[in-house]
């Protein structure tokens, strides 16, 4: 699984466009001439925030700043067990409503005040109305202080994962006073944490994060940290080979499989995130006016190929929304699906109003989406439907998604921070949104299944509510489900220690090595 590798072809390292929030710089990853190390880490897709209190919901892309520059309440390990981490340790209620935590006592933030419980009671009791916060603080009700290290969480009713909204990206804790001086815009400009690195600077491409001497976790291994935007793989790996960086995340499996440098390795895991097709299900857009369409593209796309193309066959296929590992999700076969018949497609498509059309498929260019946009046109090529991959930069598919509307599906992944299937109120509580003009025949339904799924404490009870959801939502078709993702991740050898994949994607620089 390990390897290392060497590419013949040669390019210069181009780093992509991103807006200025703090000019400055960083260093090349090497020693300095003091003998302190820097790490330099290389992503595909610039991060979009720095709290979590933005308008809209952050992703996984923003974990990188999330879990260096902050700390949460609880940690959540590679093995997905939750351990304690700025919560020293906690006492959930017989009920599930009251959970009793006690703080770490030697906690500072990166001004050098003190952690006290106010300060998470007022992230927790802020971003409850926010994207974040309704998305993963599920049945938060607010949280009493009891004194500096100790706070009482109040839930409006019982939530059996509660601890893993916990330990994701909800969880970073905020300053208070600095918030309120400065507010949301300004904490993004010049964010401070509690956690191992300090922000120093963002501008073209680069951020750059340095050691938090008086970081209660002790001194990090590394001085200086610099996230370097590289959004072309083939330029990733040839910055990874002549040393301009030392890790790269999320390089393509089919990629790393051709490698042979010996000072180059490399790790993958099945991530916590899923691949699907969405369909635009605006009412004004032609797809979401026919069903049958809908269908054929279902039956039509080859997840098996894509499986090959995109991950050399080692990703999960999946035919509802959800990983396996998933609490409360229907037993494999208890549900209505779909599976690869180009028959039936064939058989759809001559029943549905399609006239030719191009069938417009958005995704984020330079992403594994981008390769199974490219493999589902070959299959619907095969059906007869004249699927264009329209592949942009981030920010244009975001706008593009949420705002312009000027796609009929995209292809996307949706990372759960729960594992549990309360995840589908992220993309399917319609009552969040404003959905006057959105094809969603049972929405209501789907918003009083997720609901009960909320209020419900018992296992078996919250899987039946998942499985009328899923029923009702696999029988309109508004995605075609593909498979999980994989997380890699590729560093040199020789440069750095401790490296594995995440499934989470909660890399902590602090837990690495030289």
């Amino acid at each position: 699984m390990k390897k290392g590798f060497r590419f013949v072809m040669a390019a210069a390292l181009m780093l992509a466009p991103a807006f200025c929030l703090w000019a400055g710089g960083g260093r090349q990853a090497q020693s300095s001439a003091s003998g302190e190390r820097t790490l330099t880490v290389a992503v595909g897709v610039e991060p979009q925030y720095m709290t979590n209190m933005g308008a809209q919901s952050s992703g996984d892309n923003d974990h990188v700043l999330f879990y260096n520059i902050y700390d949460t309440l609880v940690y959540r390990d590679a093995q997905g067990e939750i351990k304690p981490w700025l919560a020293q340790d906690w006492t959930i209620s017989p009920d599930g409503k009251q959970i009793a935590v006690t703080l770490r006592d030697d906690v500072y933030w990166h001004n050098g005040e003190k952690l006290t419980a106010s300060d998470v009671k007022f992230t927790y009791d802020s971003l409850k109305d926010k994207p974040l916060g309704i998305s993963l603080l599920i049945n938060y009700d607010y949280t009493e202080v009891v004194d500096a290290t100790h706070l009482i969480i109040h839930m409006t009713n019982a939530f059996k994962p509660i601890m893993s909204s916990f330990a994701s990206r909800i969880a970073i804790v905020l300053n208070e006073k600095y918030y309120n001086q400065v507010g949301n815009e300004g904490y993004t400009r010049a964010p401070i944490g509690t956690g191992a690195y300090k922000f120093v600077s963002w501008a073209s491409g680069q951020i750059v994060m340095e050691r938090n001497e008086n970081w209660w976790g002790g001194k990090a291994p590394f001085q200086r940290v610099v996230i370097k935007v590289i959004p072309e793989v083939n330029t990733q790996q040839i910055a990874l080979e002549s040393g301009d960086v030392d890790v790269v995340l999320a390089i393509p499996i089919e990629n790393l499989e051709r490698t042979n440098d010996r000072n180059i390795s490399w790790d993958y895991v099945e991530s916590n995130a899923m691949n699907f097709l969405q369909f635009n299900m605006s009412l004004s857009n032609w797809a979401t006016n026919d069903l049958n369409f809908r269908k054929a593209v279902q039956y039509g796309i080859d997840k098996n190929a894509i499986n090959q193309a995109v991950f050399s066959g080692k990703a999960t296929l999946i035919d509802m929304y959800g990983s396996p590992m998933f609490t409360g999700k229907p037993r494999a076969g208890t549900y209505d699906t779909y599976s690869f018949n180009v028959a039936r497609a064939k058989e759809y498509l001559a029943q549905s109003k399609y006239d030719g059309r191009e069938f417009n498929v958005v995704c984020q260019a330079g992403t594994p989406n981008q390769k199974i946009a490219e493999v589902i046109q070959g299959s619907l090529h095969n059906v007869g439907i004249n699927m264009r991959v329209t592949a942009v930069d981030a920010a244009t598919f975001f706008d593009t998604v949420r705002n312009t509307g000027d796609f009929d599906a995209e292809v996307v992944i949706n990372t759960s921070s729960i594992m549990d299937m309360d995840t589908l109120s992220n993309y399917f509580f319609i009552s969040r949104y404003d959905f006057k003009d959105m094809g969603h025949p049972h929405g209501p339904r789907m918003d009083e299944l997720i609901k009960l799924g909320r209020q419900q404490p018992d296992d078996a009870q919250r899987i039946e509510y998942y499985r009328e959801f899923s029923n009702l939502l696999n029988g309109d078709v508004n995605h075609v489900y593909i498979l999980m993702d994989i997380n890699t991740i590729a560093y040199r050898n020789d440069r750095v220690k401790g490296v594995k994949a995440n499934a989470f994607k909660y890399y902590r620089f602090s837990e690495w090595s030289f």
